[in-house]
């Protein structure tokens, strides 16, 4: 592995050299233990252990300077200020009516799934919500695609855990001496009963939005594709250019997949995407 190659290089190098210094943009990458290992370069005996270090831990031993703070030997800032508009697509009751009646009722269905996450603890549901509101803010093909592929997991996970036995195994982590009272069967019975009712209730109005949504990708331009599309043209002639390159970042491969197809059919351009999907070569 060219990884644990270069880790073993690394490691040795350390261990003959009295200091070092690691630059890197992404140290972590949310994996606490490669970025523990790489701290070990540092300082092996500061960072023994499998527990992601503290603030006071790593304070002695990381700077992190922002973009906006770096300067040249002058004191000259490196970058220029980012400057950043924010800008507002409105609904236009007779072009986006069906949009805006579907953000209003995956809100509906947010809300609910929310408050039911909270009340059971459910932190993972909790985050598949807010993921839903964030991809019906991103486009109509984003949350689509997300409605369908939770209706098809969870049309799966229902029939992985509606048995005997998945829920039997549910009660006894539970309640470790359930199985020696009397009712037993009848407790995994009215789970098994409950459990599909809370499947059929979700899926009912999962596939109820996916036709919704179906109908409004058919039947409407995306309100804030349509807002771009003017913004583009704007920006070419008040910079008198009509072969004007941009650079377009989105949250989400569907929208990002959408709107290379309507900047063909509808714009004439040409684009070109890059996403987390692609490996290095291709990227």
């Amino acid at each position: 592995d060219v990884n644990v190659g270069r880790f073993q290089m690394a490691q040795t190098l350390c261990s003959a050299i009295p200091n070092v210094l690691l630059l890197s943009a992404t140290p972590h990458r949310g994996k606490s233990d490669h970025f523990r290992r790489i701290l070990k370069l540092l300082n092996d005996d500061a960072f023994s252990g499998n527990a992601a270090p503290t603030l006071e831990e790593l304070d002695p031993y990381v700077v992190r300077t922002e973009k906006r703070q770096a300067i040249d030997y002058t004191g000259k800032p490196l970058f220029n200020r980012r400057r950043t508009e924010r800008l507002v697509a409105e609904y236009d009751n007779s072009r986006h009516k069906l949009q805006q009646d579907l953000y209003d009722e995956v809100t509906e269905y947010v809300k609910r799934g929310f408050d039911l996450a909270t009340k059971t603890k459910n932190t993972s549901y909790a985050f598949v919500m807010v993921l839903f509101q964030r991809m019906m803010s991103s486009s109509t093909q984003a949350i689509l695609d997300a409605i369908e592929k939770r209706a098809n997991r969870l049309e799966a996970e229902k029939n992985q855990t509606l048995t005997h036995e998945h829920i039997a195994q549910k009660l006894l982590e539970e309640d470790a001496d359930a199985q020696l009272s009397l009712d037993f069967e009848e407790k995994v019975n009215e789970q098994i009963q409950n459990t599909a009712a809370a499947y059929e209730t979700e899926l009912l109005e999962l596939k109820e939005l996916l036709n919704q949504a179906k109908h409004c990708r058919a039947n409407e331009v995306d309100v804030k594709f349509e807002y771009l599309l003017r913004r583009l043209d704007e920006l070419k002639k008040a910079e008198n250019n009509m072969d004007l390159k941009f650079i377009i970042f989105t949250e989400f491969t569907a929208t990002q997949q959408m709107l290379c197809e309507e900047l063909a059919n509808r714009g004439g351009y040409t684009s070109a995407a890059i996403n987390g999907s692609m490996d290095a070569d291709h990227r």
